[in-house]
C-alpha cells in the first residue's frame, strides 16, 4: 500500500499523494515511492544483485542500495502503469534517467540492515533487513518503506530516477479496502513516534565507487 499520510499525521487528499514520485509534496519533489510498513516489516532483495552501499543517509536513516546484477531482465519486467495523481505532480521519470546505464535499488527508513559488505552477492527475496523510522527527526504517524529505482547512484530529487509504479503492484488509496486503510489510520492515530536510529545507527561510511 502507498502512504495515507503525511509524516505528522496530516492525510485527506494530500495524504494520499505524498509518498508518490514526482512533485507530489504541494510541488516540492519525492524521489521514491513510500509504501506503508509497520516497523519490523522484513525487506527483501527484488533481483539477484551486489551491495552497493549499506550506510546512514540525512533524510533516510538507515539504508542499503543493491545494484541490480541483470539490467536487461530487470527491464523486461517493466509493466504498463498509470499515473494515479499527476495532477497533483506525480511523474513517469526524473530528468536524466537511462536504461543505458547501472540500475540501483535504494531502500531508506530502515529500522535494521543485515550486515552486508560492498559488493556481496544478494539473491532475490534474500532478506536485506527491517522497516522502520530512522531518519525522520521528528518522528513519524506514518512508517513507510522509502524505495527508489536508480540510473545512477547519485543525484538529488527525482534526478536519475523513475518512478517504481512501473515494477511495484502496490494498492493506492482508491484500490485499498476498509481494513487496509484502518491499518494506516490505527498506526497514525498512535501519534509520532521517534526512532530515529533505529536499532542501530548505521556509520556514515564511504565505500569504494560511492559518490555523497
Amino acid at each position: 500500500m502507498s502512504t495515507n499520510f503525511m509524516q505528522s499525521g496530516g492525510g485527506g487528499d494530500a495524504g494520499k499523494h505524498w509518498g508518490l514520485f514526482g512533485a507530489t509534496r504541494n510541488g516540492a519533489n519525492h524521489a521514491g515511492l513510500d509504501m506503508f510498513a509497520i516497523k519490523g516489516t522484513n525487506i527483501y532483495a527484488c533481483v539477484d544483485g551486489t551491495v552497493y552501499n549499506r550506510r546512514w543517509h540525512s533524510g533516510y536513516g538507515n539504508t542499503i542500495t543493491i545494484k541490480v546484477k541483470d539490467k536487461e531482465a530487470f527491464f523486461k519486467h517493466k509493466k504498463e502503469y498509470a499515473l494515479k495523481r499527476s495532477d497533483k505532480g506525480e511523474i513517469a521519470t526524473g530528468a536524466g534517467f537511462s536504461e543505458s546505464g547501472d540500475i540501483y535499488l535504494f531502500y531508506g527508513h530502515l529500522d535494521s540492515v543485515e550486515s552486508f559488505t560492498f559488493g556481496q552477492e544478494v539473491t532475490c527475496g534474500q532478506v536485506l533487513g527491517t522497516t522502520g523510522r530512522s531518519g525522520v527527526t521528528d518522528g513519524t504517524c506514518a512508517p513507510h518503506l522509502h524505495f527508489e529505482i536508480r540510473s545512477a547512484y547519485d543525484g538529488s530529487g527525482t534526478r536519475n530516477k523513475i518512478n517504481p509504479g512501473y515494477w511495484i503492484n502496490y494498492k493506492y488509496y482508491d484500490d485499498q479496502s476498509e481494513n487496509e486503510r484502518k491499518q494506516q489510520e490505527d498506526e497514525k492515530n498512535k501519534g509520532k513516534i521517534k526512532q530515529v536510529d533505529g536499532q542501530e545507527r548505521l556509520q556514515y561510511d564511504h565505500m569504494e565507487g560511492f559518490t555523497p
